[in-house]
């Protein structure tokens, strides 16, 4: 028992949190009808489709050692965050220029963190315990953010400011506490 690794609190309940809040996103606009929509997020995706696609939200997990955490944030091979509570380091892996750009705003607006963006994600740091609610909140956005964001851009024609903005406008609405 001595050697057994002891699971950071925290980084239970953020990951717990996480689960909750892109569950809620998945089945939102889902049977029975009387589940909460997100009516402004209209030109984000499609009108009548969850936040995420299947495809990637099928794969989405979070693991705990100690105090690291791995969160899988959708179905493209590396696509992840790795959390070193201990190290006060955040990586979010994807090679998507737009996606990083907005997820490097979130991590800095919202959960405090210092952010650069590299070619294969963001990479942050400053991480304690006391923003890890936060950080785990911005965790809930960046699955199917490419498509939200290509549908956005292309079916819908409007403009790429335009349209990250509507991706934070997602990450209020699904990380908004129900009333």
């Amino acid at each position: 028992m001595e050697n057994q690794v002891v699971s950071n609190p925290k980084l239970i309940e953020g990951c717990k949190l996480w689960d909750k809040i892109t569950t809620q996103a998945m089945s939102a606009d889902r049977p029975p009808w009387k589940k909460r929509q997100f009516p402004s997020l209209k030109y984000s995706r499609p009108p009548d489709s969850p936040a995420y696609t299947d495809n990637d939200y099928k794969p989405l997990a979070c693991r705990i050692d100690g105090n690291k955490a791995e969160a899988t944030v959708g179905s493209s091979p590396g696509h992840a965050v790795h959390i070193s509570l201990d190290k006060g380091k955040v990586e979010y892996h994807d090679n998507d220029n737009m996606v990083n750009e907005v997820m490097k705003n979130l991590l800095e607006e919202k959960a405090r963190l210092k952010c650069e963006i590299h070619d294969d994600g963001v990479r942050c740091e400053g991480l304690i315990a006391e923003n890890l609610t936060e950080l785990f909140k911005v965790l809930s956005i960046p699955t199917s953010m490419d498509i939200r964001l290509r549908y956005c851009i292309y079916d819908k024609n409007q403009l790429v400011e335009f349209c990250k903005s509507r991706e934070k406008a997602l990450y209020e609405e699904i990380t908004r506490k129900e009333e």
